[in-house]
C-alpha cells in the first residue's frame, strides 16, 4: 500500500516565535506563577531530513516514493489584514480564534484545580483579549513579516 503523509514541518529562518511568545506574555500578566510554569505549548516540528530517515522507515517497513516542503504564504488572516480585506481587529480575533484553538485545553489544565469555574472563564477570556491585544502592537506586527508556515507531503510505499 501507499501512505501520503502532510503536516506542517521546519525549515530553518522561518519563525512562529511571536505567536508564543505573545502567547507566554499574556499567561505571566493574568496567571499565578505556578499555572505559568503549568502551561505548557509543546510543538516540535520536524525537518525534511527527520521525516525521511532510512533507519526509522526501515523499522517500520516503509521506504519513500517521494518528499518535498514546501513554503506555505504568510498566515491568510495576516495576508487578508495586510492586503485591506479585513480590519486589525478582525486580524486579531480571527487570529486569536486560530491560537485559541489549539492552546486553551493546555491552559484551562494548567490553572489551579481550587479556582471555581467561573473564576477560570474570566482567567481564559482575561488571558486571550490581552493576546489580542499584544498580537495587534506594531511590534507583532512587523514580526509576522518572518512568520510562515511549511508543509512536508511525504510518499511513502509498505514494504
Amino acid at each position: 500500500g501507499v501512505l501520503l503523509c502532510v503536516g506542517p514541518a521546519y525549515v530553518e529562518g522561518h519563525s512562529n516565535t511571536v505567536l508564543h511568545q505573545n502567547l507566554y506574555n499574556a499567561a505571566v500578566s493574568v496567571l499565578n506563577s505556578e499555572e505559568v510554569l503549568n502551561f505548557n505549548s509543546s510543538t516540535y516540528l520536524r525537518t525534511l531530513e527527520e521525516l525521511i530517515d532510512k533507519n526509522t522507515l526501515e523499522q517500520t517497513n516503509f521506504e519513500v516514493i517521494g518528499a518535498d516542503i514546501t513554503e506555505n504564504q504568510q498566515p491568510p488572516f495576516y495576508i487578508d489584514f495586510k492586503q485591506g480585506k479585513i480590519t486589525l481587529n478582525e486580524y486579531g480575533i480571527k487570529y486569536t480564534g486560530f491560537v485559541r484553538s489549539w492552546s486553551e485545553t493546555s491552559l484551562i489544565n494548567a490553572l489551579d484545580i481550587n479556582r471555581d469555574e467561573e473564576n477560570k472563564v474570566k482567567i481564559i477570556e482575561e488571558l486571550y483579549k490581552k493576546f489580542e491585544k499584544q498580537f495587534k502592537t506594531i511590534e507583532s506586527l512587523k514580526l509576522m513579516e518572518s512568520y510562515r508556515t511549511n508543509s512536508h507531503f511525504i510518499i511513502l510505499r509498505k514494504i
